[in-house]
């Protein structure tokens, strides 16, 4: 099991193994219980009493984003330790990833809210693989995450991740496509969702750039 705790990171290698052929074979993998419930209980205050504020992607997705820098700058500093990004390299084969830079969004049900197909890929930075951790306690539904082959339009993968803490790895390329299909039901679909990139210099400049400029706006 890979774990990631409020002081430490447990990552067994049969775990990591079995990850690395999920991943080879689907273009993704299912971490489960990522998050122990030592970091959850810090976290969940946080999400449950901050402030969203609207997001639109362009033609790509509509949401709202949680405004509340002491939830991201805990949730970096745990997946940006050396020893779960070894991991993630492992799993992925990306020997080339340096950090991971992500956002806490949802998708509320009975909204104009959507995720609609795209590649992630981005003009200014390498981003090699994402990453999506559940953080609603009380599951939510519909909100399936699809990828498919952009050439065919034919889906390959199709995971529910609605599991407290749970985390999706999934391969970002030119010839592949994800979506999150529609939030059904009374519970909302609240997410910690980026990219691990390569070619940036360290979570240090990070947090440094995000107190100029914060990510969410």
């Amino acid at each position: 099991m890979i774990t990631l705790k409020a002081c430490q990171v447990v990552a067994d290698r049969p775990d990591i193994e079995r990850l690395r052929s999920e991943y080879h074979v689907r273009n993704c993998a299912l971490l489960t219980d990522l998050l122990d419930t030592s970091l959850l209980a810090l976290l969940q205050p946080l999400v449950a009493n901050g402030i969203w504020c609207d997001k639109i992607h362009g033609s790509i997705g509509k949401e709202v984003v949680l405004h509340d820098e002491r939830a991201l700058s805990l949730l970096h500093f745990a997946i940006n330790t050396p020893c779960f990004l070894d991991a993630v390299r492992t799993i992925t084969g990306c020997d080339d990833i340096t950090w991971f830079d992500g956002r806490i969004y949802s998708l509320n049900p009975d909204t104009d809210h959507y995720d609609s197909w795209h590649d992630d890929i981005a003009d200014d930075e390498v981003r090699l693989v994402g990453m999506s951790i559940n953080l609603n306690p009380k599951g939510y539904s519909g909100g399936i995450f699809e990828m498919r082959e952009r050439a065919t339009e034919r889906s390959s993968v199709q995971i529910a991740n609605a599991g407290i803490g749970n985390a999706r790895l999934f391969r970002i390329a030119p010839d592949l496509e994800h979506q999150v299909s529609a939030v059904t039901g009374n519970q909302p679909r609240i997410a910690f969702a980026g990219w691990f990139s390569s070619g940036k210099p360290n979570l240090i400049t990070r947090l440094r750039d995000t107190a100029i400029k914060p990510n969410y706006q």
